[in-house]
């Protein structure tokens, strides 16, 4: 969707929406008449992929009006995880766990993402930053039939020679109680938190370093 800003509609009489990926045009609509509150795109995008998308208007005049370069990026989809899921069953201690992993960068990094979830609730680190200011992650979910799951750029900066991702669990709509029954002290949906998370370091050089949750992570 996009908002024409400064030109009355009626002056539009045809639009053009191009997406482009890694500087290659991989969709064209060609001018015609879209609607700027939900085009559809026959489009198969890929997973992990950076996409870039421009939207051009012509007016009666002639003249034609281009948008901002806007970008979307894509999680994981359907691709299989090569993270494992980890976790702690601890029903009788309320503590949050912690998971960490040490890792070493000795190349210099072009770009980084981490792609996480959990159950329940997850905040991420990197080297003790926080990854991210988004609150009460993964949010609502129908634990039971569909999970989120969530993509984080991470700035190349922040990465040392040694480094540490850790996250910290909560309870969450997962493991913590819900509902106005003040006896029910089972949990929504289950006993044990858990983590899956995946962070896909590029280097300089072309090559690619990814790092899973699986046994080596430690409370």
């Amino acid at each position: 969707t996009w908002i024409n800003e400064g030109t009355p509609e009626e002056k539009i009489i045809s639009s053009r929406l191009v997406v482009k990926s890694e500087g290659k045009e991989i969709y064209d609509s060609a001018w015609k008449e879209l609607n700027p509150e939900g085009t559809e795109v026959d489009l198969a995008l890929l997973p992990r992929t950076c996409y870039q998308w421009q939207v051009h208007n012509r007016l009666k005049d002639g003249t034609i009006i281009s948008s901002d370069v806007q970008t979307f990026e894509t999680g994981k989809m359907s691709e299989p995880w090569s993270g494992k899921w980890i976790g702690v069953k601890d029903r009788e201690n309320t503590r949050h766990p912690v998971f960490h992993k040490h890792f070493n960068v000795t190349k210099t990094v072009s770009s980084a993402r981490l792609y996480i979830t959990g159950l329940g609730l997850f905040i991420p680190f990197l080297n003790d930053k926080k990854i991210t200011e988004e609150k009460l992650l993964p949010y609502c979910n129908a634990y039971d039939k569909w999970l989120q799951t969530f993509t984080f750029e991470l700035k190349k900066d922040w990465f040392l020679e040694n480094n540490e991702i850790s996250v910290m669990l909560g309870n969450g709509w997962y493991r913590g109680r819900f509902g106005f029954n003040a006896q029910n002290t089972s949990p929504a949906y289950g006993n044990e938190w858990q983590l899956l998370a995946e962070m896909h370091i590029q280097y300089e050089d072309g090559s690619e370093e990814i790092i899973g949750t699986d046994t080596d992570w430690y409370i």
